[in-house]
């Protein structure tokens, strides 16, 4: 029998022994999922490790009443790069496991189709999630190469700031005419990240990022002159996340690297940091253009103020494809 034909006996099995059908209903979306990841194999091919990597997945899925989720599909709904807070809750993925179980007492004990169940005491350590993976040189050269092909303006300036900035997705989207400003004692253009529209995580992201050479000469500054406000004034974050996989798809860049971690467009921001810091750039200065806040040297670090934008330009000069 298949893993479907099981779970549908199952379903049966309990809706005749008066399961709700709000349960029953819950237990259909969560074999969605289940069935999207494992395949319809033969449920006699369903493995502990199979069921394992199930569970640490969807641990890692959105709550789907969010509504940058909500219309998205399956296919969609594994690969989107989730914060932490907009993960489904432990309770869910309890009941994830709770409905494996289930599933495979029926196959044993009703179906007589297995002789044990893989899904008894799984434990799965959802602390050991995997990441985000860095993009090598090789798949942003593919993603620079496309950039005159794309259909939409957006998509030409949210990779390239991405690419070169090392901002978050949420930041990007944000930014206004006005955050594009020039330096007056280095004479170098930069882009200020504020919390004016809420799209900062921490005090820390609020900063000063310089211009990369090739924002420069791909004509970021004459785009932004001529727009009012917000640059991309419809875009939604989870339009950018869709339409990066899709690019990523067609370009046979790996979804994942060789240790299970994800390559979405929140590795652009990995990519970015790891060139820095692999260039021998000082990590303060690293933390400062990306946002991240500076912890480590004790009281010291409460009399260690920002860095003027000239002592931080090597921080992006250093990002070389």
């Amino acid at each position: 029998m298949s893993l479907s034909e099981v779970f549908i006996s199952f379903l049966e099995y309990k809706a005749r022994n008066g399961l709700s059908i709000r349960i029953q209903q819950e237990y259909r979306r969560y074999f969605e999922v289940i069935l999207h990841l494992l395949g319809d194999k033969p449920v006699d091919q369903v493995t502990r490790k199979c069921l394992k990597g199930v569970i640490q997945a969807y641990s890692k899925m959105p709550k789907r009443n969010l509504g940058e989720y909500r219309n998205l599909g399956i296919e969609e709904l594994v690969k989107v790069d989730v914060p932490i807070d907009h993960r489904v809750a432990p309770k869910t993925v309890g009941q994830v496991k709770k409905l494996l179980h289930g599933i495979f007492v029926h196959a044993v004990y009703e179906l007589e189709v297995v002789e044990s169940s893989p899904a008894i005491d799984l434990k799965v350590n959802l602390k050991a999630n995997t990441t985000f993976a860095a993009f090598n040189d090789s798949d942003i050269r593919k993603l620079l190469a496309v950039l005159s092909n794309q259909k939409k303006e957006w998509h030409k300036w949210v990779l390239l700031l991405g690419i070169y900035t090392g901002a978050r997705r949420g930041e990007l989207i944000k930014l206004c005419s006005r955050d594009v400003k020039r330096d007056e004692v280095t004479g170098r253009y930069y882009i200020m990240i504020t919390d004016e529209y809420g799209s900062v995580k921490t005090e820390g992201s609020i900063r000063q990022v310089p211009m990369h050479s090739e924002l420069l000469r791909a004509g970021f500054i004459n785009f932004s002159s001529s727009r009012s406000g917000v640059l991309f004034p419809e875009l939604k974050q989870q339009q950018v996340t869709s339409w990066f996989m899709r690019l990523r798809d067609s370009l046979d860049i790996p979804s994942v690297d060789d240790y299970g971690n994800r390559k979405v467009f929140h590795s652009l921001r990995h990519t970015f940091i790891t060139k820095a810091r692999s260039a021998g750039v000082s990590v303060d200065k690293v933390q400062q253009v990306v946002g991240h806040e500076k912890k480590g040297s004790g009281v010291t670090d409460r009399y260690t103020h920002r860095f003027p934008l000239g002592d931080v330009l090597d921080v992006v000069d250093v990002i070389k494809y």
